[in-house]
C-alpha cells in the first residue's frame, strides 16, 4: 500500500486548482450538439435525465441513449447502469445525481485529459479505463489513472473505494492516493484532507457495492 494521505504544503491546492482547470476547459470546448456518452443498459426504480437546455427531464428506460451534459437523477431505492461509449460502465445508486461532462474516446494523454464527471448526490461506481480523467465531488476531486472506484456517503462521511487501478483524492486539506484493491479512504471535512486510508472490511465493500448493484 503505496498510498498516504499528503495534508500540508501548497501541492494539494496546485492539484485541485489543476483538477478544475479541466472539468471547466471540457465544459468550455464541448460541442453545441450533443454527444452520446453511453447507453442505459440496466435500471431498476425511477431514473431521469435532463438535457442542460431542457426544462423537464425525460424518463429513461434500456436502450435510451444519454448525452454529454445530461443531468442523471435516480430516485428513493432506484439504481442505474449506464455502457458508456468508451467500453466503461457507470453505475449510479438511489437518490443520485450525475452529468457526464465529456468522455474521452482515443487513446493517449491529450484525449484522455478530456475525461470530466460531476457528482452532486448520491453513490456511483466507475470501471473502465479513463486515465486522466476526473470525477468532481462536493467532498473531493478523484483524479483516475485507469480504475474500477466507488464514491459515496458512508459512514458519516464521503468514502473513496478502489477495486482496480489507481486514483488519487484530491480535497484543499491533502491528497491520497489509492493504489490497493480494496483500499479506501474517507473525506469528512474537505479542508481536512482525506483520512483512515486502509483496506476497508470485506462487510463495509459489500454494503459500498450493494448500493449502486442492480438486482438480479
Amino acid at each position: 500500500m503505496r498510498g498516504v494521505a499528503r495534508r500540508c504544503g501548497i501541492v494539494p491546492g496546485i492539484l485541485l486548482l489543476a483538477a478544475l482547470v479541466v472539468v471547466v476547459m471540457a465544459l468550455l470546448t464541448r460541442p453545441a450538439a450533443a454527444d452520446t456518452v453511453g447507453t442505459v443498459a440496466r435500471v431498476q426504480g425511477e431514473a431521469f435525465a435532463r438535457a442542460e437546455a431542457a426544462r423537464t427531464a425525460r424518463s429513461l428506460a434500456v436502450g435510451d441513449t444519454v448525452d454529454s451534459g445530461d443531468m442523471l437523477t435516480t430516485g428513493a431505492g432506484a439504481r442505474l447502469e449506464i455502457a458508456l461509449a468508451d467500453g466503461g460502465t457507470l453505475q449510479l445508486g438511489a437518490d443520485a445525481a450525475f452529468v457526464v461532462d465529456a468522455l474521452a474516446l482515443g487513446d493517449g494523454p491529450e484525449g484522455a485529459l478530456s475525461t470530466a464527471m460531476r457528482l452532486f448526490n448520491g453513490p456511483f461506481r466507475l470501471m473502465g479505463t479513463h486515465a486522466g480523467g476526473q470525477v468532481v465531488t462536493r467532498a473531493a476531486v478523484i483524479g483516475i489513472r485507469g480504475t474500477d472506484v466507488w464514491g459515496g456517503v458512508i459512514d458519516g462521511g464521503f468514502g473513496v473505494l478502489l477495486q482496480d487501478g489507481i486514483v488519487d483524492v484530491i480535497t484543499p486539506g491533502g491528497v491520497a492516493t489509492l493504489d490497493t484493491p480494496g483500499e479506501g479512504v474517507m473525506v469528512f471535512q474537505p479542508r481536512e484532507g482525506p483520512r483512515d486510508q486502509r483496506i476497508w472490511g470485506a462487510a463495509k465493500v459489500a454494503r459500498a457495492v450493494a448500493s449502486v448493484t442492480v438486482a438480479e
